[in-house]
């Protein structure tokens, strides 16, 4: 396990292919599943269904129709995996996961909801989000509460589910704040916690608990855990001190809030991670972090505009 750091993932995006999060940079359909409608010969084969022709050909009474079986296979237990650490995902972020053509995830995923493993949540103007139902949690082995898509603001948490499925494009491993919070939550119990052996919400990292640095904020009498967006590693098993960890900052924080993260980041130092990356889009923000970068002389923390930065040529 190699240091992951900036140049690390830079490497990272430039070894096998360009990250891309919005289109597929190849046309090429990596999904191999049957196809959904029959083909032209078999249409043809086929009489149509008519009015006048309901009943079996040999004039019982109409036959029912079979729903049609699907076959579920590991790259189906791999998206119920994601959707359901990340909580919820577009088809545009399952697309660039895997590079797939939008032809074979628009026809996959409907296919997956209708045997009861997704459930897909159409969006006025926007794209529709999925997320994992219980089946579809039992199926790939990873249980996590699935947010209210109807009445939660889903902005933050797709963004973060776009920059995981970059990530995770290129093959690194990522635990999600979902998923660390279940950590840190554990951490407080009595009983033991091995996550090195797996969870049942998908953590196999044994430094998973070092993952959480302490900050002290005004209004609380102890610390509490900073609990970032995202941690990236190379492999579950990576030594302690190579991860990166990313946040996500689409608003403005408020000056004591992000001095109190910045500074748990720093007094942690290169023990845990070897880097801490903010993503923030709107200058406002970026600015807001990089002053208090400056104040806090936090030299590991580094703030970009976009996911695609942090593959970008140095």
């Amino acid at each position: 396990g190699g240091q992951l750091s900036c140049r690390t993932l830079n490497q990272r995006g430039r070894l096998g292919q360009q990250v891309s999060v919005g289109k597929p940079q190849t046309e090429r359909d990596t999904m191999t599943y049957p196809p959904v409608a029959d083909s032209p010969d078999d249409s043809q084969r086929r009489p149509k269904q008519t009015p006048d022709n309901q009943s079996d050909l040999r004039g019982g009474p109409p036959r029912r129709q079979r729903p049609m079986s699907l076959r579920f296979t590991d790259r189906d237990r791999e998206l119920c995996s994601f959707v359901t650490r990340f909580g919820a995902a577009t088809y545009e972020h399952i697309e660039s996961l895997w590079t797939t053509s939008e032809w074979a995830v628009r026809q996959r995923i409907p296919r997956l909801a209708q045997a009861g493993f997704l459930t897909i949540h159409p969006r006025h103007g926007v794209s529709n989000v999925v997320t994992a139902t219980s089946k579809g949690q039992q199926a790939c082995g990873v249980f996590l509460t699935a947010p209210d898509v109807e009445r939660r603001n889903l902005d933050h948490l797709l963004a973060v589910t776009q920059v995981g499925a970059a990530l995770e494009s290129i093959n690194l491993t990522t635990l999600c704040d979902r998923q660390l919070a279940l950590v840190n939550a554990d951490a407080h119990h009595t009983f033991p916690v091995d996550w090195a052996t797996g969870t049942s919400y998908g953590v196999c990292d044994p430094n998973a608990h070092n993952y959480l640095p302490p900050k002290w904020s005004a209004g609380h009498r102890g610390p509490r855990a900073t609990i970032p967006d995202l941690v990236v590693t190379s492999t579950p098993s990576s030594p302690l001190g190579t991860a990166v960890a990313i946040e996500v900052q689409r608003t403005r924080p408020s000056s004591k809030a992000l001095s109190a993260t910045i500074d748990a980041y720093a007094r942690t130092g290169t023990s845990v991670f070897a880097s801490v990356i903010y993503i923030a889009e709107h200058s406002d923000v970026r600015t807001a972090i990089t002053n208090a970068i400056r104040k806090r002389h936090a030299t590991d923390v580094f703030v970009v505009s976009r996911v695609e930065d942090l593959f970008a040529n140095e």
